[in-house]
């Protein structure tokens, strides 16, 4: 017996398509992240409403050994000059380490260690970026275009959201003269 897979994947559009209930997508407004940003004073509704980024992921199993599966869209665009960006986060189990293949787009991976050293990856397409556990990564879109990312990670890693929300990056990126500058937080 020969079965159909679980899931397909459009490699052009990034598109991941199967049984709803393996498939979990979500979406972040500005209003959703707002905290994130540096600067959120004079915004009006119509940006508070605008995408941030959205996920897909087939999440098939979550258990040591288990892998997952997901793209992440980054939509272009700032924030009274801060470079639209995902949230960020470190993994809960801290040896978990994750992939990123670039399909679209152009931004910058930043990555930092706990204590607090951090480095930047140009994302551009085709670019593969190996992410080390216990290192916190988010993605920030320089493009005018959404930045399109593949991963892959330990289906067991989780997520801490908790320890950027309350210590954030320790970089922030800038649109300066029309480039992304990097912008050390203390």
């Amino acid at each position: 017996m020969i079965n159909l897979s679980r899931a397909t994947y459009d490699i052009q559009s990034g598109t991941l398509t199967g049984k709803d209930s393996e498939i979990v997508r979500a979406q972040r407004t500005i209003s959703n992240t707002l905290g994130m940003y540096a600067n959120r004073e004079g915004l009006d509704q119509a940006t508070l409403d605008r995408l941030n980024y959205r996920v897909e992921v087939l999440k098939v199993d979550e258990v040591e050994g288990g892998l997952q599966f997901g793209t992440s869209y980054l939509y272009p665009g700032t924030i009274n000059g801060e470079y639209f960006m995902t949230k960020g986060h470190y993994h809960a189990i801290t040896n978990r380490s994750e992939f990123y293949l670039c399909l679209k787009g152009e931004g910058l991976l930043v990555l930092m260690d706990r204590d607090r050293r951090w480095w930047t990856e140009k994302v551009m397409p085709n670019s593969l970026h190996y992410i080390p556990g216990d290192v916190a990564h988010r993605l920030i879109n320089t493009s005018d275009e959404i930045l399109t990312v593949l991963a892959c990670w330990n289906s067991d890693a989780g997520h801490d959201y908790a320890s950027i929300e309350e210590e954030g990056f320790s970089v922030r990126y800038f649109k300066i003269d029309g480039k992304p500058t990097p912008v050390e937080q203390g």
